[in-house]
């Protein structure tokens, strides 16, 4: 079970124009994968992958760039954005590692879809 510091919520408010605080695990994004685990993504810059039967995270993933925004799956991949680069992970096995980081977007990335088929990813 999850205990409340691995938490897949997060509230982001303000009150009477007060500056907000970021919690560093609130959570941004999440994306199913096919093999029944899912990954998100958080302010902390991460990414994490979930056991959705056991609420468990069995891997956190390296840092980004900045927060993360949005996150997709397809095959054996994850894309992720932050700042204005997208980052292309590789399951290998046990572990997942960062095979390609597409940057050069003039402006934040903060939209992104993956197709199976011929792994193909869109950032946006």
């Amino acid at each position: 079970p999850m205990d409340s510091k691995s938490s897949l919520v997060g509230v982001d408010a303000t009150r009477r124009g007060r500056r907000r605080r970021r919690d560093p695990s609130q959570v941004k994004c999440v994306a199913a994968r096919p093999d029944g685990t899912f990954v998100s993504g958080s302010v902390d810059k991460t990414l994490a992958v979930w056991n959705v039967s056991t609420g468990e995270k069995l891997q956190t993933l390296g840092e980004n760039a900045g927060e993360v925004l949005a996150v997709a799956s397809a095959g054996g991949k994850i894309v992720s954005a932050s700042g204005k680069t997208c980052t292309v992970w590789n399951d290998d096995g046990p572990c997942f590692s960062a095979q390609l980081e597409l940057a050069g977007h003039a402006k934040r990335v903060t939209c992104v879809a993956a197709r199976a088929v011929n792994n193909q990813f869109a950032c946006l």
